[in-house]
Parts: structure tokens; sequence; C-alpha cells
């Protein structure tokens, strides 16, 4: 079996940089140029993913992609992070990305809740990859289209629900009822 590039640097371990203290060093200078705003957040999982749908959002999708495997990189116990990127390739259409990183969560998390909306999200994407075949009922385009999880919105701020109820209000006619 080969290894996609994503699951290559998803596997890698930024504990392995401790012992080289030249690659670690490279590794930081590079993360501070590229991503001058994720020195900030770094180890915040919920910021980061924000960071990274900012950046997704903005037409960085690659820069948001490499936010991502850079934090998973760092924790790799924390799930949200591989899901946000499971997401993000989800969204922009990139079956070999999400194809590498869903096999790197279900190695890591087997018995995760989320494995069943991965491989539903993965039948769409990838609809003949023999990864994802057979592994959910079938669902319609439409619907499967509105059904995206909402993983790479962690860490948005409560007011934007606040704002999200507003403008539901506006549009059905009851703001200020």
């Amino acid at each position: 079996m080969t290894l996609t590039r994503a699951e290559t640097a998803l596997s890698f371990r930024a504990s392995q940089l401790h012992s080289d203290l030249r690659r670690k060093r490279l590794r930081d200078r590079y993360i501070a140029v590229q991503f001058p705003d994720l020195a900030a957040v770094r180890g915040k999982s919920a910021l980061v993913i924000r960071l990274a749908r900012e950046l997704f959002d903005e037409g960085e999708r690659r820069l948001g992609t490499e936010a991502l495997i850079l934090a998973v990189q760092e924790s790799p116990q924390d799930k949200s992070l591989p899901l946000a990127l499971l997401e993000l390739a989800y969204l922009s259409q990139e079956d070999t990305l999400f194809s590498g990183v869903a096999r790197y969560f279900e190695d890591k998390f087997p018995d995760a809740t989320e494995n069943t909306a991965i491989a539903r999200m993965g039948s769409q994407i990838a609809p003949r990859s023999g990864q994802f075949f057979g592994r959910t009922k079938s669902v319609s385009t439409m619907e499967a289209a509105y059904c995206i999880p909402g993983w790479s919105l962690a860490g948005s701020e409560s007011g934007d629900d606040q704002l999200r109820t507003d403008f539901r209000n506006a549009m059905l006619g009851t703001a200020g009822t």
C-alpha cells in the first residue's frame, strides 16, 4: 500500500524534531514566515481550525490545509483537527487528500462515531474508491449536499450563533417580535 503525501505528513510527529534541533528551528522558521497568525494560536485546536477555515474561505485553500496538517502533527491525539481537515478536503473536492486523511483518521480513531459520516462523505467525493464502497447506505446527491457536519466551523465566536438567528428571523419576517 502506498501512502499519499497527506498520510505521510499526518503520520509525522512533531516530537521527532526534538532530537534534531536544526530541523526544529527550520520548521519553526517556516511556520513563522508562512503562517504568522498560527504562532499566536498554536496548541489551541478551535482557534487553529478557525484560522484554517478563514484561509480556506479567503481562497487560500493550500495554506488552510497545511495549517491543519501542521496542527495534527503537533497534536495527534486531538480528533477535531483531522475532522476539520476532512471537511475542507470535502468542500474543495480534493478526493486524494480526503481519502488519505480518512485513512489516517480511521487508523488513529477506529471507534469514533464520526467514521460513519466520513464514509458517507467519502462515497460522495470518491464514489469509485474501494475505501468507501459499500460502507454506507446510498443517499441522493442533494441530500448529501445538505449534510456537511460543520467540523471546520469549530471555534466560531458565540456571536455567530446570534447573527445566524437574527438573519433567520429577518428572512422569515419575525425580526423584532
